[in-house]
């Protein structure tokens, strides 16, 4: 008997065991798109919120100041999260900025280890992966029109830019209480609660929409694993009232003002929640009869009672006008991924003794690997660069976004008081001094808008020499930053502080003039 394989044997063979491991491959091919990706510096949004409380707390990580303005307040993102970026970068000597990327890498495997195991609760344990793939995969490509580009939500088109927030942290570590508390409900032990508690209330500290999806999750699996008697609730009961009460002793914000006005100043902002909905959701909507068939069945109790929690949640938000509470619309989505990908995966074994799904599985490979080679050859220009530049210890961010505001760190002190426009404003915390106000809210500063609303009128060509003069004389900065592509409002402005001998230019060139303020 000829105990050698045919080519073809082992073509199958090889096609069997990459198929059998897809999950790690793409998740590997997401880590590496993201690697390259944050090689760019072509960071946005909330990023340099993040970036610059990273480095006020690598400044002062026991006694941080305001990382944005000059204000004697607390931040919101003074979170473990951020504490632990800010003390790793420390440790291998890192700024703000490379901190916060490599740990997007970081985020995005403790996510992919905790969407795997909780995937793993609703089925055996060599059907984990295969639930976990398709819920990742739904969870990038199944949306309509505009998905919405907030923390949370996990389409391609942001994908690489929200690894680094908290949330990607927080919601990693929701899963993995999420399937630790399933655990806990088949064998009690004491140890897992305090585990879920200290959990909780971290996530509560780091991300509190993340932590709505945690604590509902948490209810719904003690609701639909037990009779609802005098000791599930007690318990259930202990675990919130204690992690709220843990979440309460964090010394750098206070937890209960946040939660009681801090939040309000995010409201407005989280109204596109409840704009188009059906249109950018609306592959969902066409196969909700799919999703509520599987949800109906015995084995996915709990994460039918999760869409209905999250769904009253939702809806509470929009009737409420607290359009913060429509964030939970991402953690409904993730709950039909996951209940869908349970439904193509059971496709699979149907078929797994037939032809078909020899075909399945040769062009599952086959286009994985098209995709992978293709990004390989798109991307071996930089890819080479990258490593050329590590080989001459030169810097590897090409600094897209920022690296014409790095001029800053010569001239200003971390400390030092910058007058700029709202969107170099959003940056300049990062690299160099503080600003008078920034883009997007501050839970707890009070006037936030009006200072938004005061450099947007600055750099209005409606207002005047007078004006500006006296929204200085206000705010006292240090600094005047013109960008020269505001076109006419910024050599309007350049004129009217013209004189050298009481504003002194000591910095300019084809972008930027920086001048020193009496």
């Amino acid at each position: 008997m000829n105990s050698k394989l045919s080519v073809s044997q082992y073509l199958e063979l090889g096609i069997n065991r990459l198929f059998r491991h897809r999950y790690l491959i793409v998740v590997l091919f997401l880590l590496a798109r993201y690697a390259l990706h944050s090689t760019l510096g072509t960071w946005s949004e909330d990023f340099w919120e993040h970036s610059a409380v990273v480095r006020e707390l690598m400044t002062q990580p026991w006694h941080p100041h305001h990382p944005q303005i000059l204000v004697s307040a607390p931040h919101a993102f003074f979170s473990p999260y951020s504490l632990l970026v800010a003390l790793f970068g420390l440790a291998f000597r890192l700024d703000s900025i490379t901190a916060l990327a490599v740990f997007g890498g970081v985020n995005f495997l403790l996510l992919s280890y905790g969407l795997v195991k909780f995937c793993r609760i609703y089925s055996s344990d060599n059907l984990g992966s295969g639930i976990a793939v398709y819920t990742l995969l739904l969870s990038l490509f199944l949306w309509g029109d505009h998905p919405w580009l907030f923390s949370g939500f996990y389409n391609i088109g942001i994908f690489n830019d929200i690894l680094p927030y908290p949330s990607t942290f927080a919601l990693g570590l929701s899963l993995l209480i999420l399937t630790l508390n399933h655990r806990s409900l088949i064998a009690p032990a004491r140890q897992y609660d305090v585990i879920i508690i200290c959990t909780c209330s971290l996530v509560l500290i780091i991300h509190s929409l993340t932590a709505i999806f945690l604590l509902t999750g948490i209810c719904c699996q003690q609701l639909s694993f037990h009779k609802i008697t005098f000791t599930a609730l007690f318990r259930l009961g202990v675990l919130l009232a204690a992690s709220l009460l843990l979440s309460l002793c964090w010394p750098y914000f206070s937890m209960w003002q946040l939660i009681k006005v801090g939040g309000d100043a995010f409201h407005f902002s989280n109204g596109v929640m409840y704009l188009d909905v059906i249109a950018r959701i609306w592959p969902t909507l066409m196969l909700s009869p799919v999703i509520v068939w599987q949800a109906l069945k015995t084995k996915n109790r709990d994460l039918a009672l999760i869409l209905i929690g999250l769904t009253v949640i939702f809806i509470f938000g929009y009737f409420s006008t607290k359009y913060s509470y429509g964030r939970t619309i991402a953690f409904e989505l993730l709950i039909c991924n996951v209940l869908l990908a349970q439904v193509v995966v059971r496709l699979e074994q149907i078929c797994s003794s037939t032809v078909i799904a020899k075909i399945f599985r040769t062009l599952w490979v086959l286009l994985l690997s098209v995709i992978i080679i293709n990004w390989l050859g798109q991307s071996i220009s930089r890819i080479l660069t990258v490593f050329n530049s590590i080989y001459l210890r030169r810097p590897v961010s090409s600094e897209i976004v920022y690296g014409d505001l790095n001029f800053l760190k010569k001239y200003t002190n971390q400390y030092d008081l910058i007058f700029a426009d709202v969107d170099s404003s959003w940056i300049i915390p990062t690299i160099a001094g503080k600003v008078v106000g920034t883009d997007h809210p501050l839970a707890f500063v009070p006037d936030w808008y009006l200072r938004k609303w005061e450099l947007m009128q600055f750099y209005s060509e409606e207002q005047n020499d007078a004006y500006r003069k006296r929204i200085l004389e206000k705010y006292q900065p240090k600094f005047l930053l013109i960008k020269k592509s505001l076109g006419a409002i910024a050599v309007k402005i350049a004129n009217e502080f013209s004189d050298q001998r009481l504003y002194p230019r000591v910095f300019e060139d084809h972008k930027f003039v920086l001048i020193r303020l009496p």
